[in-house]
């Protein structure tokens, strides 16, 4: 009964895409390699409604998947935590752990053809090697910076790399003032002339945070969550693949 439920949902996934290409073939009639490309993933659509397997967190060994298999799944994966050496921020649940880095500098605009200098808060470096001389902006002495769980597995078969990377629905993650004193005594033994401020649920770098002064930063967290999530994969040399039904867009005169 679980299977059959399992399967109603990926042939209702399917029979939608289904017709999606069925009513593109039909409004494209004089299109012949267009026409082509329609039929082979409608094809491919047939071929997958009837060989996608359902798995779960059930006993499903991987000896019984075979090569280019397509399985589809819907769960929790399995994961381990994921570290920022620097800040000491450990998160459980979690597939990559995103350093996010602003930094206070000049920002050149041309008011009336001449050009005018604000200071801006920026996640991008902005290079001021044509700006009048006072307008200097360091660069940054922390960088940002991804971390990747060793190893993400859907019932002990891990996805590969690539399937990793596709992921980035990124979500921010608080702060805690507990791992502050850890990240404050880590900097003050990496770098000793910075300090480190817990500032409205963020980490700054500078002086005095109210007095923000050029090359001061603002450093957040962001991470991408273990969350239920459903997809379709290949099982190929022992770990799951992204499979992608590639569509073609045509523009019509």
């Amino acid at each position: 009964m679980y299977y059959l439920k399992k399967l109603g949902k990926i042939s209702l996934v399917l029979t939608g895409i289904f017709f999606v290409l069925l009513g593109i073939l039909i409004t494209t009639n004089n299109l012949t390699d267009y026409q082509e490309q329609v039929i082979n993933q409608l094809k491919k659509l047939a071929e997958m409604e009837n060989t996608v397997i359902p798995i779960d967190f059930i006993d499903f060994p991987e000896k019984q998947l075979r090569e280019g298999e397509l399985i589809y799944f819907s769960g929790y994966p399995k994961v381990k935590p994921v570290r920022d050496e620097l800040f000491e921020i450990i998160v459980s649940n979690t597939i990559k752990l995103r350093r996010m880095i602003k930094m206070y500098q000049w920002q050149e605009i041309y008011e009336n053809w001449e050009p005018t200098y604000h200071l801006i808060w920026s996640d991008k470096f902005i290079d001021s090697s044509q700006f009048a001389l006072v307008h200097h902006n360091p660069r940054k002495f922390i960088e940002e910076r991804v971390v990747i769980t060793k190893q993400v597995q859907v019932n002990n078969i891990p996805l590969s790399a690539d399937f990793i990377e596709k992921m980035n629905h990124y979500k921010e993650t608080p702060i805690t003032i507990s791992s502050f004193w850890l990240a404050q005594r880590n900097i003050q033994s990496r770098l000793p002339n910075q300090k480190l401020h817990f500032h409205e649920g963020y980490y700054y770098m500078g002086e005095n945070p109210a007095f923000p002064k050029v090359g001061d930063l603002q450093i957040r967290f962001e991470i991408v969550p273990s969350e239920k999530m459903s997809f379709i994969a290949k099982f190929s040399n022992s770990q799951l693949i992204p499979f992608e039904l590639h569509t073609y867009v045509h523009s019509i005169s």
